[in-house]
């Protein structure tokens, strides 16, 4: 079960970076039902997680993604693939804010969560978990990386448990924030808005390329 958690690690840390679901959590825990809404959305996206993943497993499992000699050869084929999208996805979000962001304009979208209910809010976090193209493809790639070792079902399923915690931690901190300061947490969340709304481009970016490239060496080191 430890070398599951290990090999997934990285791509766990890359699912809890994600600037654009960070942002909607912080939105949400400065509305009038941030103590509902903003746990709602957190709860939602550990759903998320946990149906993308405990898909991927299944598929990976009936599949036979390891054999005695380590990983099968569609497996690294397939972390090669995945390498490829999160590069892809590096030059896409360069080129889409290629020009610098304010941080006292919002998205558009934000003044509408000011009215979301807790359905929604959970909604929304499921959501922005399993259905963002990073997210899946990291999801992918972490419960890969688990399949592979060829732990039983059971630790396979302790692994995965791991990896979305850690995954959660990026959406989970700004609750954490928001129940320990009280009144002093509306102004930290909204500096750590402002701040992510600057700089989520460049995050993603340099985060995409270096797991990408680091799934391509994995993958063609174990082919060769």
């Amino acid at each position: 079960m430890g070398p599951a958690i290990g090999a997934s690690l990285v791509m766990a840390i890359g699912i809890a970076i994600t600037p654009l679901a960070m942002t909607a959590e912080l939105l949400l825990l400065t509305t009038r039902r941030a103590r509902i809404n903003g746990p709602a959305f957190l709860v939602g996206w550990l759903i998320g997680l946990g149906i993308v993943g405990g898909a991927v497993l299944v598929l990976l499992g009936t599949a036979n993604a390891s054999h005695a000699r380590g990983p099968k050869p569609w497996v690294s084929w397939l972390k090669i693939f995945l390498g490829i999208s999160l590069i892809l996805m590096a030059a896409v979000a360069l080129l889409r804010n290629a020009k610098p962001r304010s941080a006292d304009k919002q998205p558009r979208w934000a003044a509408k969560l000011e009215t979301v209910r807790p359905p929604v809010a959970l909604g929304f976090g499921a959501a922005f978990a399993g259905v963002r193209p990073k997210n899946i493809v990291l999801i992918v790639a972490g419960a890969t990386a688990i399949a592979q070792t060829g732990a039983s079902a059971g630790q396979q399923g302790i692994a995965y448990v791991v990896f979305a915690a850690v995954a959660t931690i990026g959406v989970a901190i700004p609750v954490a924030i928001y129940f320990i300061r009280g009144d002093r947490a509306p102004q930290t969340l909204q500096r750590l808005e402002q701040w992510l709304r600057v700089n989520s481009a460049p995050m993603i970016s340099v985060l995409c390329l270096v797991i990408g490239i680091d799934l391509i060496g994995i993958g063609i080191a174990e082919l060769t």
